[in-house]
């Protein structure tokens, strides 16, 4: 009913007034609403189904107060059930991934193979280990490579196979080619797409980044800062002659004059300290 519906709304309201201000004995705009919304129930006058049914007691009841607004679970955050959904969804229900992919069918391979990508996708980005730089192709425009798919659980395609050509490049067989001009490849499609790409438009030549086996990852190249303040970015100034130049490096970053004196400053009040 009409009460009933309006019962209910004055509990949610009260529920997610309490979830957004943390409000528990404050009076808000909204609270006088619902104090209105009762007065005109209950009035003779301003009830408009208390007109239509003035001379028929039965359709309506007598006068009636509302109740307090009752206690509600507070509604879980969308992130957090989004979250929750997401830990207990299970994106293989049928067991294709786990499964021998000889006893599957054509369709089911299909779907091993999406799901596959569905996962890869989910890692932690892969950096390449070596690079190896081509200034040209061969005579008839391919890179004289022989190519495979890479596991199901790896990115990228694998050189199986080098033409004679090709050799002095640096390629090598098992080389995982995983990235084309810094354009990621996950699997042959990406590649092509890649690799036609900078057919096209490269202009000095196309750089492959390898996951070579046995070598190691090259360490995260370390982002310039400004010496005192730490700031990033493209303002920074390089200094090559700082008197007292940090041990492992040529060269230090200032945003300016006024963080240059700062840092030599504190240098020497360092210095004096000591």
């Amino acid at each position: 009913t009409l009460f009933e519906e309006l019962e209910q709304w004055q509990d949610e309201k009260t529920r997610d007034q309490k979830q957004a201000l943390a409000l528990v004995a404050s009076s808000t705009k909204w609270q006088e609403g619902i104090q209105c919304c009762r007065d005109i129930w209950a009035s003779d006058e301003e009830n408009p189904f208390r007109k239509m049914f003035v001379d028929t007691k039965d359709v309506l009841p007598g006068h009636r107060d509302l109740r307090e607004a009752r206690e509600l679970a507070l509604e879980q955050d969308s992130d957090e059930e989004n979250n929750a959904e997401r830990d207990d969804y299970d994106d293989d229900p049928e067991g294709l991934c786990d499964a021998d992919i000889t006893t599957l069918t054509p369709v089911q391979r299909l779907l091993r193979a999406k799901r596959k990508k569905s996962r890869r996708a989910k890692l932690p980005k892969e950096r390449p280990n070596i690079t190896v730089k081509l200034m040209e192709s061969l005579p008839d425009g391919t890179l004289g490579l022989g190519l495979d798919d890479a596991d199901e659980d790896q990115r990228g395609v694998v050189i199986v196979q080098i033409h004679k050509q090709m050799q002095s490049a640096g390629w090598e067989v098992g080389d995982r080619i995983i990235e084309i001009n810094g354009q990621e490849v996950d699997e042959w499609d990406d590649f092509k797409r890649a690799w036609d790409i900078a057919k096209q438009f490269g202009t000095n030549g196309v750089v492959f980044g390898l996951v070579r086996f046995g070598l190691d990852t090259p360490p995260e190249p370390s982002v310039p800062k400004c010496l005192h303040c730490g700031s990033k970015g493209k303002h920074l100034q390089k200094c090559t002659n700082w008197k007292h130049m940090p041990d492992g490096v040529d060269c230090v970053f200032f945003c300016g004059r006024d963080c240059q004196k700062e840092a030599w400053k504190a240098c020497k009040q360092s210095a004096d300290k000591g």
